[in-house]
């Protein structure tokens, strides 16, 4: 078991001098908030794709069996 301050030096040795680096939540979240943010808009996008073919008729879907088949998966 090591002492605090062997702990404690092992922490400097990984973070530097002066510690660990602290950012604030909103700005740590902010990436994942943004891909978040483009994530939602590409399925809402695709939502409408989808709703705009089915709607002139163009849409349809294929059974889970039937995909296998035509991948040769089965």
């Amino acid at each position: 078991m090591t002492s605090d301050d062997e702990h404690d030096r092992a922490i400097t040795g990984e973070t530097g001098a002066r510690g660990p680096l602290w950012v604030p939540a909103a700005e740590a979240s902010a990436p994942t908030d943004q891909l978040s943010a483009e994530a939602e808009a590409e399925d809402t996008a695709a939502l409408r794709e989808w709703d705009a073919l089915n709607a002139a008729g163009q849409a349809f879907t294929v059974p889970h069996k039937e995909v296998r088949r035509r991948l040769g998966l089965d």
